[in-house]
């Protein structure tokens, strides 16, 4: 495994401890993401979810929110998820601008407050950019190739799919 891959992995790593770290597990659910886990989680009324919210992160919740009765589960899992997301994500970027570029820029993704506050909660922003981040690099990899193999075709549309998943009126600008 070259050392880029290894140091993205680490890098990823240290990324779940500093979200942990830094904004825990513990803390309650803001408005959005009680309605949020309000569709998924046993026992609890749901909230009245409007069409301008997706399922995509109640999907990505639900297998946690079924045996979890308390919130850091969820957030631990979400933390977790987000890593390894944006770590792949990335990763789709190695080819295209070289294995320190990518590494750079995958830091500077997650050293951001935000992406490291977003990677915990439940809500639909941080999954939304990491989606449009490997569309775009999976869209770039097929336009370079003579004739995109099917392969190909079906990673652009997974993400994309993805994207829809969690904000579809976005992954309409995203597949613009």
């Amino acid at each position: 495994m070259p050392a880029t891959h290894r140091i993205s992995v680490v890098s990823g790593l240290v990324f779940f401890g500093a979200q942990v770290a830094m904004f825990g597990v513990s803390r309650p659910p803001s408005w959005d993401e009680a309605v949020y886990l309000s569709q998924v989680t046993r026992g609890v009324p749901a909230a009245t979810f409007v069409a301008s919210r997706a399922r995509g992160i109640t999907l990505l919740i639900a297998p946690v929110s079924a045996f979890a009765t308390s919130v850091w589960p969820v957030r631990l899992f979400l933390a977790a998820a987000s890593a390894v997301a944006i770590t792949f994500a990335f990763a789709r970027w190695r080819d295209l601008v070289g294995g320190r570029s990518a590494l750079v820029a995958m830091w500077i993704f997650m050293g951001t407050w935000v992406t490291s506050f977003y990677g915990s909660a439940i809500a639909p922003n941080l999954w939304m950019a990491v989606a449009g981040l490997a569309a775009t690099a999976a869209m770039i990899h097929a336009l370079r190739s003579v004739t995109p193999t099917r392969r190909q075709l079906i990673e652009v549309a997974g993400f994309a799919l993805a994207a829809a998943l969690v904000r579809p009126f976005d992954a309409v600008i995203l597949a613009a």
